[in-house]
C-alpha cells in the first residue's frame, strides 16, 4: 500500500514521466528479446565516435556592470536552456532508473539506455548510448550500457568508467549541458 500511496502523492509530471517510463521499458525489454540487434540501433541514431561534449561556460562579469550587451545574454540565454535540458536529464534518468528496479521483469542496462534515450528523444534531446566492455573480477566478460546527454550520464552511470567503449550511437547534434 506505501508504493500506491507514494506513487498517487506524486505531481502529475512525475505521474506522466513514470507512465512513459514504465510503458517505454517495456518496449525496450521486448525489442531487445525479440528483435535483431541491427533493428534495435536505429532507434539510438547513427554510429559515431563518442562525443567530447563540455559543459557551456559562463564567464565572468562584474556584479556592478548594469549594462548588458547582446552577446552576453546570448550566452546567458544557451547557458539556461543548457542547464534546463540537464534537469531534464536528469529527471528522466532518475526515473528510468527508479521504475526499472520495480517492474516484474528484469530490465537491464541497456534497455534502460533505450527508453531514457526514446524520452529524450521526444523532448527533442539528443543523448549518446555507450557500449562498453570490461574484464570482471574472475576473469569473465562484461558489458555495458550507458545513456549521456552533454555531460550528465543519465542511465547506467553507476561504473561505467570502469568499462572501455567499444562503441556508441547518437546525433551530431549533442548539447553542451553540464
Amino acid at each position: 500500500m506505501g508504493r500506491i500511496t507514494k506513487v498517487l502523492r506524486l505531481p502529475w509530471t512525475q505521474k506522466g514521466l513514470l507512465v512513459e517510463s514504465l510503458i517505454l521499458l517495456a518496449v525496450a525489454r521486448a525489442a531487445v528479446l525479440l528483435l535483431p540487434f541491427r533493428w534495435v540501433v536505429r532507434v539510438l541514431g547513427t554510429q559515431q565516435a563518442p562525443s567530447t561534449a563540455q559543459p557551456a561556460e559562463l564567464g565572468d562579469s562584474d556584479a556592478g556592470d548594469e549594462i548588458m550587451r547582446e552577446g552576453n545574454i546570448q550566452r546567458d540565454l544557451e547557458a539556461y536552456r543548457a542547464s534546463q535540458q540537464a534537469t531534464h536529464v536528469r529527471q528522466i534518468g532518475a526515473m528510468v532508473s527508479r521504475i526499472a528496479r520495480h517492474v516484474p521483469w528484469t530490465s537491464k542496462c541497456l534497455d534502460q539506455a533505450i527508453a531514457a534515450k526514446i524520452m529524450l528523444a521526444r523532448r527533442g534531446i539528443p543523448g549518446t548510448v555507450y557500449f562498453g566492455v570490461r574484464n570482471g573480477d574472475e576473469g569473465e566478460f562484461k558489458a555495458h550500457a550507458w545513456l549521456r546527454s552533454g555531460n550528465v550520464v543519465a542511465t547506467g552511470g553507476r561504473g561505467h568508467r570502469q568499462y572501455i567503449v567499444i562503441n556508441s550511437f547518437g546525433e551530431n547534434g549533442e548539447y553542451n549541458g553540464k
